[in-house]
């Protein structure tokens, strides 16, 4: 596809141009949605975990439901933690899409509690939030694992180390809450393994297994 013709796809758009010298434009072929690599992962992701929770539920949503269910995974996505947003190792605010977008994080407050029964109620509003919240509880399931590369025996990783910026991993947090931390103290094994570490959030400090923590941002 040439310049010129995405400049004038953009311009139909309304969508301004500018190219930097730089940069270009390359396509991956049609059928090969794998070589997109780690976007193409988390689609992945976000497709399974819709497909599990409305593909039993999918015939008692109508179409106002179900543009609330769709709002609502846009905002838990764009929620997701990706780096620290400053270089103030105190501050535990991360920088999110949300940022990008918004130019600001998304206050997003939980509108309540809502259980099984909603999705009987004849409040669709009630039944949208029910399965927003069971897309949560799973899409965490598939998203959290993607940020632990761990392949046991095989490689050698890098061990946390102190000021490393985590991601804990709580399984009780309300929708799009992320409960980030900065490694304090770290407990070497007999194998100069490090399987544990302390954590200090914006409220407490925690003691957690490796396996609970994800690195989001190396210390420098």
């Amino acid at each position: 596809m040439s310049d010129e013709r995405i400049k004038s796809e953009l311009h139909s758009r309304e969508v301004e141009w500018y190219k930097c010298p730089l940069a270009e434009w390359r396509f991956q072929p049609p059928a090969a949605s794998h070589m997109s690599g780690v976007w193409e992962r988390l689609v992945r992701s976000v497709k399974k975990a819709m497909k599990a929770v409305l593909g039993s539920r999918s015939a008692l949503v109508d179409l106002e439901a179900l543009r609330t269910v769709f709002a609502e995974v846009t905002s838990i996505l764009n929620s997701r933690p990706i780096c620290s947003s400053s270089d103030d190792p105190k501050d535990m605010e991360p920088l999110t899409p949300n940022h990008l977008l918004l130019q600001r994080r998304n206050l997003f407050v939980p509108p309540g509690i809502f259980a099984k029964e909603d999705v009987y109620s004849r409040k669709q509003w009630r039944h949208a939030q029910f399965i927003a919240n069971c897309f949560w509880s799973r899409w965490v399931r598939e998203y959290v694992p993607m940020l632990q590369h761990r392949h046991k025996w095989l490689l050698n990783r890098r061990n946390l180390a102190v000021n490393d910026l985590v991601l804990v991993v709580d399984n009780t947090l309300p929708r799009c809450r992320w409960l980030l931390g900065r490694v304090t103290k770290v407990f070497p094994g007999e194998d100069a393994r490090v399987p544990t570490a302390e954590v200090k959030t914006k409220t407490s400090r925690l003691v957690r297994p490796v396996t609970k923590l994800c690195l989001l941002e190396e210390a420098t």
